[in-house]
C-alpha cells in the first residue's frame, strides 16, 4: 500500500460521530461514509443525526433539508434488494441447447445438490447477491420512496486489478437493485439517469481516469470529493481538520 491510514486517529474519529466499529478493516469505508455525508449533507457532522451501528440499526445517519430526507447506510441493502433468484435468471434457458448459459444453469443445479449433501446446507436459490458498502437514500418529505440513491464501493487496494473488480461490484449493484420486487431503474435508463448513481472509493492508485462517466464516479484518497450530483451551495468538500482522517506509514491497518 502507498498509504496506511492511522487506526488510533481513525478510531477516534469514529468514536466522536458514534460509529463503533466491530474490525479495524472496516475503518477505510467508515472514513468514506463520514466523508460521503459531510460532501452530500453540506452540514457539519455535529448537525447530523448519527445512530450506533451495533447490528440493532442500519441507518450510520440521517439528515434532511427543506425538501428531502437523507439516511445513509454501511455494509446494508437499506430498503432495497439485491438478489437474482436462479428460476428468474435461467427461466428462459434451454439446458439441452449447449452454450454458456445451459452449462452455468447445470452447473448451478449440480452445485445445489451437492450443498445439500455434502455440508448439509439449505438449497438455496439466489444465483447473485450483492450488498452496498455505503448506500445512501434520498426521499421526498412526506414519501416512503426514495427518489434518488447512491451506492459506494469501497476497495482498500493501489491495485488496478483490484479496484475493476470493485468496479464490477459497483456497476452490478447499481443494474440490479429491486425494490418491492422489481428493478429500480428502467432498462434503457441504467447509467445513464441521474436517479442511481455510483461511487468507486480506492486507494492512491496511479494512472487512473477518474472521470469515467457521468453517474459512475472513481474517487481515490487524497483526491478532491466534491458532489459531483447536485453540490449543495454551501458543501464543505473536505472535512475540517478536527474530522479528518490521515494516513502514516507506520500503521498497521490491514489489507482487504
Amino acid at each position: 500500500m502507498k498509504h496506511d491510514l492511522d487506526s488510533e486517529e481513525a478510531k477516534e474519529l469514529l468514536r466522536n460521530t458514534f460509529i463503533k466499529p466491530e474490525r479495524t478493516e472496516v475503518l477505510f469505508e467508515l472514513y468514506w461514509v463520514i466523508r460521503v455525508i459531510g460532501v452530500k449533507s453540506g452540514k457539519e457532522l455535529k448537525d447530523v443525526k448519527f445512530n450506533i451501528t451495533d447490528g440493532t440499526n442500519n441507518i450510520v445517519a440521517e439528515w434532511e433539508d427543506s425538501d428531502c430526507i437523507y439516511r445513509i447506510y454501511h455494509d446494508s441493502n437499506g430498503s432495497f434488494q439485491f438478489l437474482e433468484k436462479y428460476e428468474d435468471v435461467f427461466k428462459d434457458t434451454i439446458i439441452d441447447k449447449d452454450g454458456y448459459l445451459a452449462r452455468e444453469k447445470n452447473v448451478f443445479r449440480k452445485w445445489k445438490g451437492m450443498r445439500s449433501e455434502v455440508f448439509s446446507l439449505e438449497r438455496g436459490d439466489s444465483f447473485w447477491g450483492g450488498r452496498p458498502d455505503i448506500l445512501l437514500e434520498k426521499y421526498k418529505k412526506g414519501s416512503d420512496n426514495p427518489e434518488q440513491i447512491f451506492i459506494g464501493e469501497v476497495k482498500y487496494t493501489d491495485l488496478k486489478e483490484y479496484a475493476a473488480r470493485g468496479l464490477k461490484e459497483l456497476l452490478e449493484c447499481m443494474a440490479l437493485i429491486k425494490s418491492d420486487g422489481g428493478y429500480f431503474e428502467e432498462k434503457g435508463k441504467i447509467f445513464e439517469s441521474d436517479i442511481v448513481n455510483g461511487y468507486l472509493f480506492v486507494d492512491k492508485i496511479d494512472d487512473v481516469k477518474t472521470q469515467t462517466h457521468k453517474n459512475v464516479k472513481i474517487i481515490r484518497f487524497g483526491d478532491p470529493f466534491r458532489d459531483l450530483h447536485e453540490v449543495p451551495p454551501n458543501a464543505n468538500p473536505d472535512p475540517p481538520s478536527n474530522q479528518r482522517v490521515t494516513r502514516k506509514s507506520a500503521s498497521t491497518l490491514s489489507h482487504r
